[in-house]
């Protein structure tokens, strides 16, 4: 029985794992940018977050959602009236090799979180729903009733329709996009 049991986790482990690559496979092929600018993405994001969490803690550092899209930064977080913490992630980020442009949405509380999970959830739907949309090229965060959207599609519809979707859910108070257009085969400047 130990070895039917032992057999059948492996099984699952193995299943587990061939998902997951190729999960990840289609998230890599399916978006605008190359795999280089991807990589180079995630190290921005990797390192302003690995530097915030060794200034400032990483409770503190997991306020700030930090999203990087072809060189171009996005922090968005609850940053409390006379709080630092929005202007170290800002210096962090300019610190960061590769960084092209900070933009920030920092808003002084956040009243209901499980609201903003709830609008959230229903974006992700709306998303995945919209056959002319592809969840891996978008990203965003919820705070405050305030939809943050970042990302990359190939023409401008999509980015309108990306912002329209945000809109059409209840208790959405602002929609602010960070949604980049690239056609197809176009390359980013570095």
């Amino acid at each position: 029985m130990r070895r039917v049991g032992l057999a059948l986790a492996a099984l699952a482990l193995a299943q587990t794992g061939c998902t997951t690559a190729i999960i990840v496979a289609y998230q890599t092929l399916s978006d605008e940018r190359t795999v280089q600018e991807q990589h180079d993405d995630a190290r921005i994001m990797g390192t302003i977050k690995d530097e915030l969490a060794a200034r400032s803690g990483v409770g503190t550092a997991l306020q700030i959602h930090v999203f990087a899209h072809g060189g171009r930064v996005v922090l968005a977080g609850i940053v409390e009236p006379g709080s630092t913490l929005g202007a170290e992630a800002v210096a962090v980020a300019r610190g960061v090799q590769g960084v092209r442009r900070i933009d920030t949405v920092f808003l002084p509380r956040r009243p209901s979180y499980p609201r903003d999970l709830t609008i959230s959830l229903k974006l992700d739907a709306r998303i995945v729903a919209d056959l002319e949309l592809r969840r891996t090229q978008l990203d965003w965060t919820v705070l405050a009733g305030t939809v943050v959207l970042t990302g990359v599609v190939d023409n401008p519809l999509k980015a309108k329709k990306v912002v329209e979707h945000a809109w059409s859910i209840d208790h959405v108070t602002a929609v602010r996009s960070f949604v980049q257009v690239r056609p197809p085969g176009k390359r980013a400047p570095r």
